[in-house]
């Protein structure tokens, strides 16, 4: 049990409010006018004093009321327990409780092909997982690479809880092991980078205004028969204010090909978007919050042990090929791990915030 003072020090401390975006800043003064001021905050004075007279009475009663009074006590100390779990809960989650949308990407960083073949490796493990969690998820960009690794790929994936649990992801991952190709039998190292953006409700309703569209038509190239290169199926459409081009031919329809890009290019918009707000918002999150957890090397693959080890929390797993290949559960294992570790960290910040 925390206690009343933290209660309050939870909604009032300006520290808290300067952590939040200013959407959910004002979504937050909402909770705490509505909920905290008028009932939680209430309710644990009342509690309060209701276990002060108990424990001024027991001192006078006699001892055969000892052990009745105590059970009291302790009854109240639940409900007062529960009510800060509560509050506790709208705190910790105001900022992404409605956040059931998500980009992932994923890029290779140092190491050439090897970091390829991780990025790769690590696409496979992401799409089990959401596979494991039942979450839907739509293949934006995928760049294969002649190895078959994957120098960057862009994932949206939607599912109750997704940006609570992938956040975890964001960060420079490590791996060390000897490539299939290194003859001297030497440990490389090589690194790959997530971003996982948190896509709002507003931004999901994304309007293009047609003005600011160029739509060509032409002929399909590669195999696809006389009718395909024969007939302007094929459809180009570029958005003017940022540049971007889309470009559909897979349907021998022209219509079929129009509506297939719009809905790429509506999806591309919104991942630049929420690339944009997210930059603006993490770059005051890492000032303010957390910052271990948001250092560069937030985990190592360390094949040769058959171990990876996530440095935010110091944790070690072992079983490295499960890991990658078969065993979703050990990726949520640990993400529930530092999704609890997150959660402590914010809530020691608040309680030491003055």
């Amino acid at each position: 049990m925390l206690g009343l003072s933290f209660a309050r020090r939870c909604f009032s401390s300006l520290h808290v409010k300067s952590l939040l975006s200013t959407a959910n800043r004002q979504s937050l003064r909402k909770v705490i006018q509505e909920k905290a001021e008028k009932k939680t905050l209430y309710a644990i004075d009342k509690l309060s004093d209701e276990i002060k007279e108990l424990n001024e009475m027991k001192t006078s009663a006699e001892k055969a009321l000892h052990n009745m009074i105590e059970e009291e006590i302790a009854s109240i100390s639940e409900k007062i327990e529960s009510i800060e779990n509560e509050l506790i809960e709208q705190i910790v989650c105001e900022d992404d409780s409605d956040v059931n949308d998500v980009i992932v990407e994923l890029s290779c960083g140092i190491g050439g092909q090897e970091a390829m073949l991780f990025t790769g490796e690590m696409f496979n493990v992401y799409h089990s997982y959401f596979c494991y969690r039942n979450w839907s998820f739509n293949i934006i960009e995928k760049q294969e690479t002649e190895i078959g690794g994957i120098r960057n790929a862009t994932i949206e994936v939607n599912g109750p809880s997704c940006y609570q649990l992938l956040r975890h992801e964001a960060g420079i991952h490590r791996v060390q092991r000897v490539p299939e190709t290194e003859s001297g039998g030497r440990i490389h190292t090589s690194t790959i980078t997530v971003a996982v953006l948190p896509i709002r409700e507003k931004e999901l309703n994304l309007t293009i205004d047609k003005k600011d569209l160029k739509i060509e038509t032409m002929r399909s190239s590669g195999a696809g028969g006389q009718h395909v290169n024969k007939t302007e199926s094929c459809v180009r459409i570029t958005h003017i204010p940022t540049g971007t081009v889309v470009e559909c031919q897979e349907e021998r329809s022209q219509i079929t090909n129009r509506a297939r890009a719009m809905k790429k290019l509506e999806k591309i918009l919104i991942h630049k978007k929420s690339r944009e707000r997210f930059q603006d918002e993490e770059s005051l999150r890492k000032s303010q919050i957390l910052n271990a957890a948001r250092s560069d090397k937030i985990r190592t693959y360390n094949f040769n042990q058959d171990r990876i080890t996530d440095h935010r929390i110091n944790h070690n797993m072992y079983d490295v090929k499960s890991f990658m290949t078969s065993n979703p559960d050990k990726l949520h294992q640990l993400l529930t791990l530092l999704e609890e570790n997150y959660r402590k960290n914010f809530l020691r910040m608040l309680v030491e915030s003055k």
